[in-house]
């Protein structure tokens, strides 16, 4: 068996089990010993499903055996974020008095990763009620940055990350509404896609453990996290598709993307903006590759932008989000939340401010801000006339010290020696969430301090196979997923 089974694509992990150079029990012990050695210092893999997981290995050894295959991803063990459910598991969101509850059944992504023949492991680590940029809770304390234990893997899909970069899963599953996939991809240097919205199902991934599709509720997305770019478009194929409820009258079928290098791409770059201020030790590594993909024959505009608002469309992306956020809180914190808005001296930044508006907001509130919408969707259509991409960073800093400071306190991040407000940074991920659009987060270097950048890219709704490919023809020309030196 391959000694570095742990570092090997999901594909390759199938392949080698399809060839009898290992079972599926062997992959699935081999990723156990793993974690069981690394975890105690990353603290990812929370939700342990072991005993089960070799059930199901067995039982596909015992198929194998017979000359059959259940998958593409036969034998292949893989972990999903703790907020989906798994059947016989607790689903709690980070949140202490969900700790209890247990899912009656498996979420739908996760149906499906097993109808493909994955072994799911376990579930790893989210913050609270998935409202972070962290990840931390009071049931299973904080996840370290492979890269830098003293650092965030980032939120809330920060488990997930930092449990394929430090190779204990294969593959996994996230879910996205500020940046939630692309963020943590981006600090652990994993690939991260926030799929077009809705074209992949969310039911079962709720903070009742219920099966209301909370993910398909306005803006957030679930989708696929990967070390390699094909184990991304895989795991995008084996689970998109309409949702149970109206599958019967509905399919999905992605356009491929036809282009074949990356001259063949016209991209649009945002390095960075005066209102939103990127690092330069970020900006300099988008650069060169950037330069990369100019010297390949693409084409680069660093001037062009779609046609609205930025500051508006960031106003409105907020409050949405916090719109979100506040469905489920008790009103008397909202109320809390508006009176201390209306003693302060002058309008005050920061989660107590969202909590209000949002948490207040009428519906026709709400209209107003979708009819807004409509018009950003619009422009960014015609953007993708001309464009097929846009470039940015995913985030304003790379992997940042983890931050103590409460939620409802002031945070801030360093970004070129000057403080950022820390959710100013949402601003990066907010472009694709509030149109609908797809972003993928493509590992693209290191700062100077040896910290993964990721690239976002941005394309049109529905077309989530050409960031693929782009993300596919650059890793040709430049390093995609590299290791953490203190887990190869």
């Amino acid at each position: 068996m391959n000694q570095d089974l742990h570092y090997l694509s999901a594909i390759g992990i199938a392949a080698e089990i399809r060839a009898g150079r290992c079972s599926a029990r062997d992959a699935l012990e081999h990723h156990i010993r793993r974690i069981e050695r690394i975890d105690g210092g990353i603290n990812a893999v929370v939700v342990r499903d072991f005993e089960r997981a070799g059930e199901q290995a067995d039982a596909l050894d015992r198929l194998a055996a017979k000359g059959e295959l259940s998958g593409p991803l036969h034998g292949v063990p893989v972990t999903v974020k703790e907020s989906f459910n798994i059947g016989g598991l607790a689903t709690h969101w980070g949140a202490p008095w969900l700790a209890d509850q247990i899912a009656d059944r498996d979420a739908t992504v996760v149906e499906k990763l097993r109808a493909a023949g994955a072994v799911v492991m376990g579930k790893t680590n989210v913050p609270f009620m998935l409202q972070d940029y962290q990840t931390r809770n009071d049931i299973h304390g904080v996840t370290n940055n492979p890269w830098d234990l003293a650092r965030s893997p980032g939120g809330s899909s920060g488990g997930s990350a930092a449990a394929l970069c430090a190779g204990m899963s294969a593959l996994e599953f996230g879910s996205d509404i500020g940046g939630s996939i692309r963020r943590p991809a981006n600090h652990c240097g994993v690939y991260g896609l926030k799929p077009t919205w809705n074209i992949i199902s969310g039911r079962g991934h709720s903070p009742t453990a219920t099966h209301f599709a909370w993910a398909p509720a306005d803006l957030a997305v679930v989708g696929p996290m990967a070390r390699t770019i094909d184990d991304l478009e895989l795991a995008l194929d084996l689970t998109a598709g309409p949702d149970e409820w109206v599958e019967a009258g509905l399919s999905l079928a992605l356009p491929a993307c036809e282009k074949s290098s990356l001259q063949d791409f016209k991209l649009a770059y945002m390095p960075t903006h005066p209102d939103w201020p990127v690092d330069q030790s970020v900006v300099d590594c988008l650069d060169r590759a950037v330069t990369v993909i100019e010297r390949a024959g693409g084409s680069v505009n660093p001037v062009a932008r779609p046609s609205f608002d930025f500051a508006e469309a960031d106003r409105i992306f907020r409050h949405l989000v916090f719109s979100v956020f506040t469905a489920s809180m008790p009103m008397e914190e909202i109320e809390a939340a508006r009176k201390a808005v209306d003693a302060a001296e002058a309008p005050p930044e920061g989660m107590t401010a969202l909590i209000a508006a949002a948490g207040l907001g009428l519906h026709r509130d709400w209209l107003s801000m979708n009819d807004t919408r409509a018009g950003i969707r619009e422009a960014w259509a015609a953007f993708f006339q001309d464009f097929d991409l846009l470039l940015t960073p995913c985030s304003s800093t790379a992997a940042f010290e983890h931050i103590s400071t409460p939620l409802d306190q002031p945070r801030f991040l360093t970004v070129n020696g000057e403080q950022q407000a820390f959710f100013q940074q949402s601003f990066w991920t907010g472009l694709a969430v509030l149109a609908y659009l797809p972003a993928l987060s493509i590992p693209c270097g290191q700062t100077p301090a040896g910290l993964p950048v990721g690239m976002q890219a941005i394309g049109p709704a529905c077309h989530d196979k050409r960031l693929i490919q782009f993300a596919r023809l650059l890793a040709r020309q430049i390093d995609g997923f590299t290791a953490p030196p203190n887990y190869t």
